[in-house]
């Protein structure tokens, strides 16, 4: 009796040793936690002593603002590669998983079964949540190569190197030029952003030189720019002011982000806009045109100006100006409702108040219906 009591005590204790063996062998095949180098040396020992063959990265951001989320991804590649398997830890800011090859255990991330190679390498995806503080973050990971044999044996690992992340405190935008660059009567504006956070657009604001303190500048806002939300790159940005009179003009925009918050970037030095040196008339726009069109002309100084429209015949069919106007830049329309399709003739003659020299200058237009 007792020799039977002995055998059956022999028979489950073998069992119960195999199903232990068991359960530690296949453990590792739904992931495993603290193996990094953020808490550990020995890596993925159960599959070799040493890191070996494989070969694992860590590729993302290396700036993020405070707060900031971002996808990071972990690749391995090298040894047998019949499917991959990691763990991944962050020194202060935290994970998250992306998809459903990976799970959150301890507050790290590790695979849920080992993933397929694919084209020679295994990828994983997942999240970093930077801390509300600024810090130099780091995060760890380790790779797994394996040949998917009942046994460890023949598997490689490595540790990836460490991924450092600089979390920089929210700036709305960050600035890095604003400039102005006149040409003829206009004036062009361009700004570049180094880094955006939440950023909607910028309006751009102007006001001219008449004003007595600059607590009395009266700002127009002469167009709205779109923003690129979060950018951790280089953006640039421009608006051309065009058809101005000559003058002193003071420039800033507003950047506005999502929450309807904003700040004020003001241009260091006024822009002058000297007076004009020539009579000038320019090609009106658009051309073709169907009805309505613009002509642009320029005058030095005081002086007389007439602006008439010809057919195709030399006959007068339309006076649009003529009067005493002061020096500067000037847009005239030119509606054509009541005319028929053709090409036409515009004539503008300019005599100085002062000096009595005379200007005249006509130039083709087509309407077109």
């Amino acid at each position: 009796m007792r020799n039977l009591y002995n055998r059956r005590l022999l028979i489950n204790l073998s069992f119960f040793i195999l199903a232990i063996s068991s359960i530690t062998f296949y453990a590792y095949q739904t992931g495993i936690t603290g193996r990094t180098r953020k808490t550990a040396n020995n890596g993925c020992y159960c599959h070799g002593v040493e890191p070996f063959g494989a070969v694992v990265s860590i590729n993302g951001p290396d700036t993020l603002q405070v707060g900031q989320t971002a996808n990071y991804t972990l690749v391995i590649t090298g040894g047998p590669l019949a499917a991959g398997g990691t763990n991944i830890a962050a020194k202060s800011g935290t994970l998250n998983t992306t998809d459903a090859t990976l799970q959150k255990l301890n507050g790290e991330l590790t695979h849920v079964s080992p993933l397929a190679a694919v084209s020679g390498k295994v990828t994983f995806t997942f999240s970093y949540t930077a801390p509300a503080f600024e810090v130099k973050d780091t995060i760890f990971a380790n790779g797994n190569s394996v040949n998917l044999s009942a046994t460890p044996s023949g598997d490689n690992w490595n540790f990836a190197p460490a991924k450092a992340i600089t979390i920089l405190n929210a700036v709305p935008v960050e600035l890095t030029s604003f400039t102005a660059t006149i040409t003829d009567n206009n004036i062009l504006l361009n700004w570049i952003t180094a880094t955006e956070v939440n950023n909607q657009g910028f309006e751009v604001q102007r006001t001219d030189g008449k004003y007595k303190t600059p607590e009395e500048k009266q700002w127009l806002t002469v167009a709205y720019i779109n923003g690129n939300g979060n950018s951790l790159e280089v953006n640039k940005y421009s608006f051309e002011d065009r058809n101005l009179t000559a003058g002193t003009y003071s420039y800033r925009i507003k950047q506005i982000d999502f929450e309807g918050t904003y700040k004020f970037y003001y241009l260091t030095k006024e822009v002058v806009l000297n007076s004009l040196s020539l009579f000038a008339l320019s090609q009106n726009y658009p051309n073709p045109f169907n009805p309505e069109t613009k002509i642009n002309f320029s005058i030095p100084s005081v002086s007389h100006v007439s602006l008439k429209i010809y057919n195709s015949l030399g006959q007068e069919v339309k006076e649009l100006l003529n009067g005493q106007k002061e020096a500067g830049n000037f847009d005239v329309s030119f509606n054509a409702t009541d005319l028929p399709s053709g090409l036409y003739f515009y004539s503008l003659k300019a005599e100085e108040t002062e000096s009595g020299k005379e200007y005249s200058e006509t130039r083709k237009m087509i309407l077109l219906r």
